[in-house]
């Protein structure tokens, strides 16, 4: 199998991949939306309910990211000042 081959392959699983946890939100979605739940509850979104792309909105603040890696730093110069 050339590279090429199996770069067609790989974008294939993907692509199925996707398409079958695409019908599994879907199912998974309308039976969250069933009409004895609480509609406070429910996401207004298929998305909200799952979203299936990867990418990720950070919930932590720069600031809190800064404060972080400063204390990671000073950790890690008491660290070496040890050894």
């Amino acid at each position: 199998m050339t590279w090429k081959e199996f770069l067609l392959k790989s974008y294939a699983y993907k692509r199925m991949s996707v398409q079958k946890w695409q019908h599994t939100r879907f199912i998974a979605y309308r039976a969250t939306i069933a009409p004895y739940l609480n509609p406070k509850f429910i996401p207004k979104t298929i998305n909200k309910f799952m979203p299936l792309d990867n990418v990720r909105e950070s919930e932590v603040s720069d600031e809190t990211k800064d404060h972080f890696k400063e204390h990671f730093r000073k950790y890690l110069e008491q660290k070496a000042n040890r050894s």
